[in-house]
């Protein structure tokens, strides 16, 4: 009965495959929680997340700029529309 052992070796291939996705799923767990750790006990209160008024985390210099250009765009296009309704009435 070859077809009998046939399913055998497809059974044991199963099992073989269901295992080693097992083993690398524990793996990766493993690895997560480790870097979970790592994160956890990392100082974050470094220097790196600070704002040093040069451009660093947040400017508020030139966020204000930028506003400002922001606005002048938009007086602008008002006038431009403006002006174009007003030639075409």
């Amino acid at each position: 009965m070859p077809w009998l052992h046939q399913m055998f070796e497809a059974f044991e291939d199963y099992r073989r495959r269901r295992q080693q996705q097992a083993t690398e799923r524990d793996a990766l767990a493993a690895q997560q929680l480790e870097a979970m750790k790592i994160f956890e006990n990392a100082d974050l209160s470094g220097s790196d997340f600070e704002d040093d008024n040069n451009g660093g985390f947040y400017d508020h210099e030139h966020r204000k700029k930028k506003d400002k250009r922001k606005d002048e765009k938009k007086i602008k296009h008002k006038r431009k529309h403006k002006t174009q309704n007003l030639s075409e009435a």
